[in-house]
């Protein structure tokens, strides 16, 4: 048995309600009614899944700059597009908000890979740091969420770092642009990098933000941001871009999906996972293989992110709309 389903948002984003009368609104007037929220919600993730792509075999095109903005500005409206047609067809479910926030997860560090990519930031103490940051501050959110009922977006969030984020890669199509944001300011660092750096310390405000409104977080909480530091310094020590990209990606993926298990379905909180942490610290102490410890812990969380997803959507399978309900029956 799940729990009762209520939606509760409360969004100050500066840029929300701009954004929703001259771009989202006027553009939901062309949205087919019968096409289901969470169909919009899969195939707005393709785009900025094709902006990944286009991101590793950038080769420095300046065009690129400009199809990657699009593409992610395209996923950006569509993530709007899915809540206002749940709530235009009477359809917005607890799946259809696994949905849409799970995939959130991961197309927050896509984003950074996409601008990491295009700039050539390869910089492990920059990415990393990145990561931790941007991914603490999500999931502070999301587990308001869970200890509130209530999903609160401060006036600076997510959608501002995109518009920035879509600001930087618009005008990088401009060559002066981008010689200047790939220029070293300060030690060996270059503006971008300093940019990002500041965004993302200021993104540690949403944490100290998020702790007033719950009062404190819990034990577990603090456990998951002490084993999430754990991965970052390992990565850096260890492990490449890619990889370390991944890792934090996918340990992050797993702490989230389980708050939203609790949320949705049996307000249960759970510990963060202390098998990847094990086994991170056995390599470091015993040494050995890298590369071995890494593919096994990869390869653990991939099957426990299938066994949160099938835990989560199975008892909410009844969500699902293959196509709206008519009109006149809702």
């Amino acid at each position: 048995m799940f729990n009762e389903y209520k939606y509760q948002c409360k969004d100050d984003s500066v840029l929300l309600d701009p954004f929703k009368k001259f771009v989202v609104t006027p553009l939901m007037k062309f949205m087919p009614y019968r096409i289901p929220a969470n169909t919009i919600t899969i195939i707005s993730n393709m785009f900025i899944y094709y902006a990944l792509y286009l991101s590793f075999i950038h080769d420095g095109a300046p065009a690129n700059y400009l199809i990657i903005s699009l593409l992610i500005l395209t996923y950006v409206v569509g993530d709007h597009f899915d809540g206002m047609q749940a709530r235009r067809t009477g359809t917005g479910s607890p799946l259809g908000e696994f949905c849409d926030h799970y995939l959130d997860i991961f197309n927050n560090g896509i984003v950074l890979i996409i601008v990491f990519n295009l700039f050539g930031i390869t910089n492990l103490y920059i990415v990393v740091s990145a990561f931790f940051i941007s991914y603490l501050s999500h999931s502070s959110i999301i587990y308001e969420q869970f200890a509130t009922k209530w999903l609160i977006f401060d006036k600076i969030g997510s959608l501002e770092g995109l518009f920035l984020t879509l600001c930087l890669l618009v005008a990088s199509f401009f060559k002066p642009v981008r010689e200047l944001l790939t220029s070293n300011v300060v030690s060996n660092l270059t503006l971008i990098e300093v940019i990002l750096l500041v965004t993302y310390i200021l993104g540690i405000g949403t944490m100290f933000t998020v702790s007033k409104r719950v009062g404190r977080f819990s034990l577990k909480f603090v456990i998951y941001v002490l084993f999430m530091a754990l991965l970052s310094i390992y990565s850096i020590k260890f492990l490449s871009f890619n990889y370390s990209v991944l890792l934090l990606t996918l340990y992050n993926a797993i702490y989230i999906g389980n708050l939203m298990k609790a949320h949705l379905i049996d307000s249960k909180e759970r510990y963060a996972d202390i098998v990847v942490p094990a086994l991170i610290l056995i390599h470091w102490v015993i040494g050995g293989n890298a590369a071995e410890f890494y593919i096994y812990a990869v390869l653990y969380m991939i099957l426990y992110l299938v066994f949160i997803t099938i835990t989560i959507s199975y008892p909410l399978r009844q969500f699902w709309f293959w196509i709206n309900p008519s009109k006149k029956e809702s």
